[in-house]
């Protein structure tokens, strides 16, 4: 990857090739632009992070959560900012954007044309149209019926390739961007990472090592301890509170810290499981104490993890996929 001061040549050297793309990826709480040659090879990355580059919005993730804990808002100013700041990075790094042949991204939103004449777009330029993010994904990581994934991010997303789908209340059956004679489940769980975060910070003192060693001192089952942790109202299923069950099915105020942990975890993945097989998806009976085992034995299917970092980094703000077979 280039960057600014770094010795790679100059910077035609890296920019000759006839075919440069340039797409933004919009999640909650970042803007993020890839730029890629035609070989697919990234040469620039880059982000803002709307907390902590605009704390002037003030906002949580990205966005307002209301005082309902139900209405959740983004400032649009906010974006146009974290657009230009982003452009204006790649400006001062030295990049040419005249190299570029086409623009695109996922997500929300259009680029106008005052973009591409302040900061030197060609006119020849093309902006093909964005993609939902979510799509985007299911074609990049599955590639097959055989495999369903799951995204870790702020909300947790589970991303099945089904061929006969039973429609339900909660979920979604959508159009498959990959195999147009199947189809693509979707669900999502709103209490993700933040939620996680936040057992973290109280039984863990803010750290993922103790939370993972918290998690690996507990056995698998938990004892037949239970929790359900919906901070802010869920969507699958619409519920909202915390409800933690002892092994006699007795609702319990509290359980042990490390307890806590396993009860989050197990809570989540079992609820996503359960789901799945209401809309039609059927895994496999096979068991794997980490976190990816904890996932293998609640979707009862071997798990892969795709991560850039670390599991720990990835399942707050970052994403993690787990490819479930």
């Amino acid at each position: 990857m280039w960057r600014a001061g770094e010795e790679h040549g100059s910077q035609a050297e890296l920019i000759t090739i006839d075919s440069v793309m340039y797409a933004q990826k919009k999640r909650n709480n970042i803007l993020k632009v890839i730029a890629i040659d035609e070989q697919l090879r990234v040469i620039y990355e880059d982000n803002v992070h709307f907390d902590k580059d605009l704390p002037e919005y003030k906002t949580q993730g990205g966005v307002y959560i209301h005082s309902d804990r139900l209405t959740v808002t983004s400032p649009v100013l906010m974006w146009v900012k974290a657009l230009d700041m982003i452009l204006e990075k790649m400006k001062s790094s030295g990049f040419n954007f005249s190299q570029v042949r086409a623009l695109s991204g996922a997500g929300q939103g259009t680029i106008s044309p005052y973009y591409s004449q302040r900061y030197g777009f060609s006119p020849d330029c093309k902006i093909v149209a964005f993609t939902g993010d979510n799509p985007g994904e299911m074609i990049n990581c599955v590639k097959s019926s055989e495999y369903g994934y799951i995204s870790l991010g702020t909300s947790d997303t589970l991303f099945l390739w089904i061929q006969e789908p039973t429609p339900a209340l909660e979920g979604h059956i959508l159009c498959n961007p990959v195999d147009s004679q199947t189809y693509m489940a979707l669900l999502c769980f709103k209490n993700g990472s933040l939620m996680r975060e936040r057992i973290r910070d109280d039984c863990a003192s803010g750290s993922w090592d103790e939370f993972s060693k918290a998690l690996s001192s507990t056995v698998a089952g938990n004892n037949g301890n239970l929790g359900f942790y919906f901070d802010v109202m869920e969507i699958t299923p619409e519920a909202v509170g915390i409800h933690r069950f002892n092994r006699d099915n007795q609702k319990v105020p509290g359980f042990p810290k490390e307890v806590e942990i396993r009860a989050l975890i197990e809570g989540q993945f079992m609820a996503k499981r359960i789901h799945a097989e209401k809309l039609g998806y059927k895994v496999l009976e096979e068991y794997s104490n980490n976190f990816s085992q904890d996932l293998e034995s609640y979707m009862m299917a071997p798990v892969k993890l795709i991560c850039n970092r670390k599991v720990r980094d990835m399942v707050s703000h970052n994403k993690c996929l787990a490819v479930v077979p």
